[in-house]
């Protein structure tokens, strides 16, 4: 009875996780594409946020990097914050185009891992907060959700035969110890010798040589 029902609860479950990853899977595509969306914003905000600094250092006569060194070098700490937060602002705008353009070349079956390789937590929360799961019927929801289920069942099942090799383990006896049978003992050779008159000797005269 027990056997039963964990067999059936083996089943529910592992029916349970193919379903958790088709739901999953079927809203990949449309988070991929609120958050490229979300991306897009990030980047123009960067990209004027550039071009400012581009602006000011036009207005003084000086290359990007030159106006920005002025700042990095000041002996006031202040103006060097400023000068550091303008590198930084440069450094965030060339990386969201990245991955913007990269996600813009990717194709459906390498976009999620050029999605993993760009994943910004902050730009994932706030897509997350303004996305809406929707049904899925386009070409690339539903060949995440074939993907999704396969590798589910897959590794349901890999890790079904681990378990199963771990508990059959060649020399692994599960009885008890059989008791071991004492070794037996030779035979001793009688003395077939007899005396003078046919009758067998003692024992106490069989090793006796006349």
């Amino acid at each position: 009875m027990l056997s039963y029902l964990g067999h059936r609860l083996g089943v529910l479950a592992r029916i349970a996780a193919v379903l958790a990853a088709v739901a999953v899977c079927s809203q990949l595509a449309g988070f991929m594409n609120a958050y490229q969306q979300n991306l897009a914003g990030r980047v123009a905000e960067a990209e004027r946020d550039v071009a400012s600094i581009t602006d000011r250092a036009r207005e003084a006569d000086l290359a990007l990097y030159e106006y920005i060194e002025i700042f990095r070098t000041n002996d006031d700490r202040r103006i060097v914050g400023e000068g550091v937060a303008m590198r930084a602002k440069i450094n965030r705008a060339a990386l969201l185009g990245d991955a913007q353009r990269a996600l813009e070349r990717a194709g459906i079956a390498r976009k999620p891992f050029v999605f993993a390789g760009a994943f910004d937590p902050e730009i994932a929360a706030d897509a997350w907060a303004r996305y809406k799961p929707t049904l899925p019927v386009d070409k690339a929801s539903l060949v995440y959700v074939a993907a999704g289920a396969g590798l589910t069942i897959l590794l349901i099942e890999i890790g079904r035969g681990i378990l199963h090799g771990l508990r059959h383990r060649p020399g692994d006896r599960s009885g008890p110890e059989q008791p071991r049978k004492p070794p037996g003992r030779k035979p001793t050779r009688k003395s077939t010798r007899k005396s003078a008159g046919g009758r067998p000797l003692s024992p106490l005269f069989a090793g006796r040589r006349d």
